[in-house]
């Protein structure tokens, strides 16, 4: 007789004691648009229309905040707490959803798999305790199958995305560097990871820069085994039934050392038909010419509580040459990364509607460098 498997809840909680208003917005919006692109609850799964109703939803608690801010009476405070209200109901019926859909038979074999599906959704699943009759596997071996599948995708996705018209917005959600991987926290890796999987996902010309359909699903399924809690620090539990699949997993991404020259190989067989897109494929690279004739600068843009704000403008200007500009945006999770910047010295700007505008005046950049920037935005 078959065991049992136990539902995957999601951890209701997140949002439902979310006093802030903004706060609310902003996981209604990640909500809705991760769920929409991510093939397990996209349309028809999860219908379109429910997500347009959870933006119109989060649209009207803006207003009603707005309101409020410009005359803060008692009753328009309750108008937004109505609204606010109408946005957590929104958000306990995709719950329902979204749990229904990770749970059925037809998307997992295991509770590891269903907590890992929850977490595309943007909402959070409740902890699972994994039987420690299973097997282990160090979680730096996971970690660095996560960094380097991750980088092999986000290499084939700039590589799609710097064809013309060049995709700036793809490319910076994508832009990290293998550096960069290895310096990101827990939490961090795993949002990443989970952007470059659904650019890469999403992106079906990908696939013909270096990368395969079972490319993506292994860094999902890698992504789940590394967010997985376990009591033990330095070691992630698998259950039995799914231990054989990971180790061959495990064994096949870390022997091949990142695709070696993978991806650069296959480039250049172009240089004779397309010399024009190899110029531009790498100039893509996130491997930037260090020590040479230009710099980089990336960064994290955030408001006062930590929460990560995207679609933040950061604009350079040379100090010498003022026709030298560089402008660019935060992607989703907040980050944004600029590459191929002339050296010199530049007057910075950072600016959001609502926000107050960050200056900074004569920064020097240095050939070879990257400079890094953390900005914090106050509202207005």
């Amino acid at each position: 007789m078959a065991t049992e498997i136990k539902p995957v809840l999601v951890k209701r909680s997140v949002y439902t004691n979310v006093i802030d208003p903004e706060k609310l917005i902003q996981y209604i919006d990640n909500s809705k648009n991760l769920g929409s692109a991510a093939d397990l609850f996209k349309d028809p799964r999860i219908a379109s229309t429910f997500y347009t109703e959870g933006s119109d939803l989060a649209v009207s608690i803006k207003k009603k905040k707005d309101i409020y801010d410009e005359a803060p009476l008692p009753g328009n405070r309750s108008l937004v707490e109505l609204a606010m209200d109408d946005g957590k109901n929104w958000l306990n019926r995709y719950a329902l959803q979204v749990e229904t859909i990770s749970n059925s038979d037809a998307h997992r074999t295991t509770r590891e798999q269903a907590f890992g599906n929850i977490q595309l959704s943007y909402l959070t699943p409740h902890k699972i305790v994994i039987s420690k009759k299973g097997v282990t596997l160090d979680t730096k071996a996971i970690r660095k199958t996560v960094e380097t599948i991750a980088f092999k995708c986000s290499s084939a996705v700039i590589g799609f995305a710097s064809q013309s018209p060049v995709n700036n917005t793809l490319i910076s959600l994508v832009d990290y560097s293998k550096s960069d991987l290895k310096g990101a926290t827990k939490k961090d890796i795993v949002s990443i990871a989970t952007a470059i999987q659904k650019a890469a996902s999403n992106n079906a010309g990908a696939l013909h820069f270096g990368i395969t359909a079972t490319d993506i699903t292994d860094l999902a399924a890698a992504i789940t085994l590394y967010s997985t809690d376990s009591s033990d620090p330095r070691q992630a539990l698998l259950n039995i039934s799914n231990a054989k699949r990971q180790i061959k997993l495990l064994i096949k991404e870390i022997s091949h050392d990142i695709f070696k020259m993978q991806m650069d190989k296959m480039v250049n067989t172009l240089l004779d038909t397309n010399p024009q897109f190899v110029e531009k494929y790498f100039q893509a690279r996130e491997i930037i010419d260090l020590g040479k004739t230009h710099t980089k600068m990336t960064g994290t843009t955030h408001d006062a509580d930590g929460l990560m704000l995207k679609g933040v403008l950061i604009l350079l200007t040379q100090i010498a040459d003022p026709s030298i500009t560089y402008k660019f945006f935060s992607n989703d999770l907040g980050k944004f990364s600029q590459t191929l910047i002339k050296p010199g010295e530049y007057n910075i700007r950072v600016e959001l509607a609502l926000y107050t505008i960050i200056t900074e005046t004569n920064i020097k950049f240095v050939a070879g460098k990257n400079l890094k920037r953390k900005y914090t935005l106050i509202l207005i």
